[in-house]
């Protein structure tokens, strides 16, 4: 009998074959609705019985979160889990129009019929009804103002919606993560070398996701919508991500052993993003900056870097839970 581990996500084509794959996967894993409600519990997930539902129901791409939680209950976990998020991750990116792509233009409408000329009137008759009323000057001058008051009202929200920073940040239970650039999703956030060598300690790069470990890295709550970006190394033990202000290393990250909630270039928040492949920005503290990635590189070894907070691909992330 052919089990759940043997359902293979990349042969999915497209975001109808991927879902279909998913009720093949349950279909095989033998569980009900409820019985993968409880196993995601058991291993400190929540997966609710009518979000699953929803799941197999749509064409659409779970978040990566509910995938791998749903995928795990299924009993599918290590190499075969990364296959299932390696594919959506593929596939979101087909489905988002590469940056700067313009949609195609609308068809052009039909031109409407010409006007028959009206009926002459007779001599010295006159229409039925009221004649327009003249507008005062006045008045016209009034309205003209009070569009360009409004007009001045509505540029002022945009710009404060634009430049205030985000109030909403997700919240992430305590535990071990891949933090993948959405724009090369087979990488993930870990420790490296600055490629220039002008600085000779770890710091954040990004890196082929089978090779970012260790060290593992964690999400810790700390409150307010904020985390800590932990690295667990076997031999220099826990650190906290730390956005560095000046030095040699100034605005990069890196881990420092003294981690501290009141500590704000160790605070950090993920925004969620518009699209279709569910991910965040990493805002550091409380201002305007985001992690993002060197010059929006998508090759081995690019940094990670402190930014201005703004729509950018180089600030798209992919949070993946991956404790069981």
């Amino acid at each position: 009998m052919e089990t759940a581990s043997e359902v293979r996500p990349e042969q999915a084509g497209n975001t109808a074959e991927f879902v279909a794959l998913l009720r093949e996967l349950k279909a095989r894993s033998g569980l009900s609705y409820r019985q993968l409600e409880e196993a995601a519990t058991r291993h400190g997930e929540v997966l609710a019985r009518s979000t699953i539902a929803d799941t197999l129901r749509r064409e659409a791409l779970p978040r990566p979160e509910v995938l791998a939680a749903f995928v795990r209950a299924c009993g599918v976990d290590g190499d075969r889990l990364r296959a299932w998020l390696d594919a959506r991750s593929r596939l979101a990116l087909a489905d988002d129009p590469a940056p700067g792509t313009a949609p195609p233009p609308p068809a052009e409408e039909p031109s409407p019929p010409p006007l028959e000329p009206a009926p002459p009137r007779a001599p010295g008759r006159r229409t039925a009804g009221r004649g327009r009323r003249r507008v005062s000057p006045l008045v016209l001058a009034g309205a003209a103002l009070a569009l360009l008051v409004l007009g001045g009202a509505v540029v002022w929200l945009v710009r404060g919606a634009l430049t205030a920073p985000s109030t909403a940040g997700a919240v992430f239970p305590d535990g071990e993560v891949e933090i993948r650039p959405a724009g090369a999703p087979e990488l993930c956030l870990t420790e490296g070398r600055e490629r220039d060598g002008r600085y000779d300690s770890a710091v954040a790069v990004q890196r082929p996701c089978a090779e970012a470990v260790p060290p593992r890295t964690r999400l810790h709550g700390i409150g307010d919508g904020r985390h800590h970006i932990q690295w667990d190394h076997p031999e220099h033990g826990l650190g906290c991500l730390t956005a560095l202000a000046d030095g040699a290393a100034a605005g990069l990250f890196e881990p420092r052993d003294d981690c501290s909630g009141d500590h704000p270039d160790q605070r950090f928040r993920f925004e969620p993003l518009a699209g279709p492949d569910g991910a965040y920005r990493i805002r550091v503290g409380q201002g305007d900056r985001c992690v993002g990635i060197r010059d929006g590189e998508r090759t081995a070894g690019a940094e990670a870097v402190q930014e201005p907070c703004a729509d950018s691909a180089a600030q798209r992330f992919l949070v993946v839970p991956l404790d069981r």
